[in-house]
């Protein structure tokens, strides 16, 4: 746990970490600056950061999915130990990792779309222009 709180950044406390901050994200309410004060005061763009990560790496890293339930199963049966008296907490999905490809397609598409509108504006005007020539 002081590993994960400490200002160190190799690559085996790190990932660690980031899974833990998605972990976090995914069974919480919390906001990522709320959880990064949890990580030893880390910006919450660091947290969002190691989230999205995550979430990016779990269609190419077959045993993740299956690390996360784990874990998060093991801090399910901690928490309700701890607080019985309490409603247990809640599993909320993982967000949708993001796809760097169809963001790209988007992007493109909508780019070609509003070139598409500003050309039959300009077309629009240029009739304007010929109707009054006549």
């Amino acid at each position: 746990v002081e590993d994960i709180k400490s200002p160190k950044r190799n690559r085996n406390i790190a990932w660690p970490r980031q899974m833990a901050a998605a972990l976090c994200r995914g069974m919480t309410a919390c906001s990522y600056p709320e959880i990064g004060r949890a990580f030893g005061d880390r910006d919450h763009t660091t947290i969002l950061f190691g989230v999205r990560k995550v979430a990016s790496l779990r269609p190419y890293l077959p045993g993740l999915d299956q690390a996360l339930k784990l874990y998060a199963d093991e801090i399910q049966v901690v928490a309700n130990e701890r607080f019985e008296a309490e409603a247990p907490l809640r599993i909320t999905p993982a967000p949708e990792p993001i796809n760097a490809n169809a963001l790209l397609i988007r992007k493109s598409q909508e780019k070609r779309k509003r070139e598409r509108q500003a050309e039959a504006a300009r077309w629009m005007a240029l009739g304007g222009v010929m109707e009054r020539a006549l």
